[in-house]
């Protein structure tokens, strides 16, 4: 089972700004002008403070005027606040935000309004930061339809509503459905915006995942290459997307078993994330997996270890006990002790792999191990099984 960084959510912060009218109106468009820019640079964490006084800024002018135009600026203020909680892994805070702006919204320009929209839009997202698919795809739709009347089909954020749908359906493991949504955001970004645009990279990017999954990896390849040729010239070299493009190439690599290249290329991704992403981030927790995971294909156990027990903490600090990432380090944990031949720790690596993976099963007990029936609460069956496969493969080896 490997670990991505998260494919690149395509989102877009299309309104213009024309105003004129005070010097109040003035400051609250600099405001969200400065947090675009921020967001654009990676700089989430600024950013959202920048969102936050924008808002601040426009709900003040909401309640001096009541002007329409206002209230548009401020209700869309939400979907760009909740967003970026997402990245910074907020996702709980990002639906409260998102979901007020809805209601407020919903009143105000009623349900097909397009920043009614952008709202869903940034819910789809949060929900797939929660690992929500089926409820993200939902929102998404929900998005898609009010763009379609709204904006018409040829609009970019309709390209953002096809992109965001692609990313679910990988997710869900529907790889035919995926590249047909990319390939029609694709299509539109490449008209809209032109061929070395941000959001033609992300396609690229989200591309190349799909064709790595059904093994293509020449093909994936080629879309990461792309992908990072577009950021590096339009973002320059420490954008967090180009982490996401080092990651990839990561993996591709170290599926052809080029392990030297692979490694090369999560340290880069590390670095590019560690100079703006905060170090408790889960994509930095990622990076630590796949590099463990290569270091571990290396026979190193010792840094495979080190780095798997950072991915570990900030695994269990995001998500708690009981998620699929914080299962799958303790399944490569318990891998790396079968490599030491330390049969026994490992297998206790495997019974807490079991615990994060089955829900409500709570044995420590190394000879004890899950019924498992139709109503049994599971997070990753994939992960599940090879934890299954591998405890029982060790309990062979003590046997010996």
């Amino acid at each position: 089972m490997k670990y991505l960084l998260a494919i690149l959510l395509v989102y877009i912060n299309s309104i213009a700004f024309v105003w004129g009218e005070n010097s109040d109106s003035l400051i609250a468009v600099q405001c969200y002008k400065t947090a675009d820019s921020l967001y654009n640079s990676g700089f989430y964490v600024e950013s959202q403070t920048a969102y936050k006084k924008a808002q601040d800024k426009f709900l003040a002018l909401v309640n001096e005027t009541d002007k329409e135009v206002y209230w548009i600026k401020y209700i869309k203020s939400f979907a760009n606040i909740g967003y970026n909680l997402n990245i910074l892994n907020k996702q709980k805070e990002a639906i409260g935000i998102i979901n007020k702006g809805l209601k407020i919204g919903t009143i105000r320009l009623g349900k097909d309004h397009n920043i009614i929209g952008n709202l869903h839009n940034s819910m789809g997202s949060v929900y797939t930061g929660k690992g929500n698919y089926n409820l993200a795809i939902k929102s998404h739709f929900q998005s898609l339809k009010i763009k379609l009347n709204s904006v018409g089909p040829e609009h970019k954020s309709v390209g953002s509503s096809y992109g965001n749908i692609a990313i679910n359906y990988y997710y869900l493991g529907d790889y035919k459905k995926s590249v047909e949504y990319n390939l029609q955001a694709k299509e539109i970004f490449e008209k809209k915006l032109g061929a070395e645009h941000p959001n033609v990279a992300s396609i690229n990017n989200n591309l190349g995942e799909v064709y790595r999954s059904l093994n293509q990896n020449e093909d994936a390849l080629q879309c990461y290459e792309i992908s990072m040729k577009i950021w590096k010239k339009m973002l320059g070299n420490e954008h967090p997307y180009l982490a996401f493009s080092y990651n990839n190439l990561g993996v591709v690599y170290f599926n052809l078993k080029e392990h030297d290249k692979a490694l090369e290329h999560y340290n880069k991704a590390l670095e590019v994330l560690g100079k703006t992403y905060p170090e408790d981030h889960t994509d930095l927790g990622a990076c630590y997996v796949n590099i463990g995971r290569v270091y571990l294909a290396k026979s190193e156990t010792k840094l495979a270890k080190v780095n798997h027990d950072k991915a570990l903490t900030i695994y269990k600090n995001a998500f708690g006990f009981y998620h699929p990432r914080v299962a799958e380090v303790y399944l490569n944990l318990a891998m790396i002790q079968y490599e030491l031949k330390d049969y026994k720790n490992g297998i206790q690596y495997f019974q807490k792999g079991f615990n994060s993976s089955i829900k409500y099963f709570n044995s420590t007990g190394l000879f004890i191990n899950p019924t498992i029936s139709s109503s049994t609460e599971i997070n990753s069956t994939i992960i599940l099984l090879d934890l299954i496969i591998g405890k029982a493969q060790t309990y062979y080896k003590m046997s010996l």
